[in-house]
């Protein structure tokens, strides 16, 4: 019997990555954030890109950054000395945390989603935090997150699997088709990969993708159909990695290191320091 020839597409998937390779399934947000790390690397090395300021860091950001890139700034204040200090790092997919298992039949759009990331957090005891201005002691802090630039395409993934046990959690998830994020501002819902199965790296992946019509269409291997269901109650214990994109985006490669920062008063207090590129 002759070798099985594997799908094009399959044998591409190790551009990616080396890992990737072959017919085994892979969880889909961390081949994404393989492939985009994959994609940025080679625009680079082409000589695509300008220099971004992240904090204090000048890096080279890419075409992919400019697509997919933000900046995420977190907020720490000390409970001893009430020092406040700002870092900033740079991301391409957003990972959102769950409510807590016992709220999963309550439905949760994508805004409750980041309100819960962005919220205050306390961390005390094991989990304190070194406060150089107690003398490098480790103290009480509290951390507050928040997206302070604005993506062409903001990538959302639902943190589904449980840190205790890895299984997959199925709370209900109700995308919004018009996402708006406190100080971020508006994006509209392109796109929604679901998953079913135990493991977000097996089981299987379908998605829906907005048309050119402006409807919902969904893709299931070989086949499509428009969507019969209205996207905020179509399979929402299933609902995995959201598309939205920034009505009005640019693809201009000069604006990217000169915008502001989005309102919330990023690098004020404290010791708070250097401004950051907006994409």
């Amino acid at each position: 019997m002759g070798q099985r020839v594997l799908p094009e597409l399959v044998r591409y998937r190790a551009a990616a990555d080396r890992q990737c390779e072959g017919e085994a399934q892979h969880d889909a947000a961390e081949f994404l954030r393989l492939l985009l790390g994959r994609m940025s690397a080679q625009e680079l090395l082409a000589g695509r890109s300008v220099s971004w300021k992240v904090q204090s860091d000048v890096v080279q950001a890419s075409h992919v950054d400019r697509l997919f890139g933000f900046v995420e700034e977190t907020r720490w204040e000390c409970k001893v000395c009430h020092s406040r200090r700002s870092q900033y790092g740079a991301g391409r997919i957003l990972a959102l945390p769950l409510p807590p298992v016992d709220e999963r039949s309550r439905p949760c759009a994508a805004t409750d989603l980041y309100c819960r990331w962005a919220a205050a957090e306390e961390f005390a005891l094991e989990r304190a935090v070194v406060c150089e201005e107690c003398g490098g002691w480790k103290t009480t802090h509290v951390r507050q997150r928040r997206v302070c630039t604005r993506p062409n395409i903001l990538v959302c993934q639902v943190a589904r699997t449980d840190c205790a046990n890895g299984d997959v959690l199925r709370h209900l998830v109700s995308p919004e088709e018009e996402l708006s994020l406190p100080g971020v501002g508006s994006f509209e819902l392109a796109g929604v990969v679901y998953h079913s199965g135990e493991r977000l790296a097996g089981g299987h992946y379908i998605c829906v993708s907005k048309g050119p019509d402006g409807l919902f269409w969904r893709f299931d291997d070989l086949t499509f159909r428009r969507s019969a269901l209205d996207i905020g109650r179509l399979l929402m214990r299933q609902v995995y990695l959201l598309f939205y994109t920034r009505p009005g985006g640019t693809a201009v490669f000069e604006g990217m290191v000169e915008a502001p920062l989005l309102s919330g008063g990023a690098g004020r207090a404290g010791r708070g320091g250097a401004g950051v590129g907006h994409l």
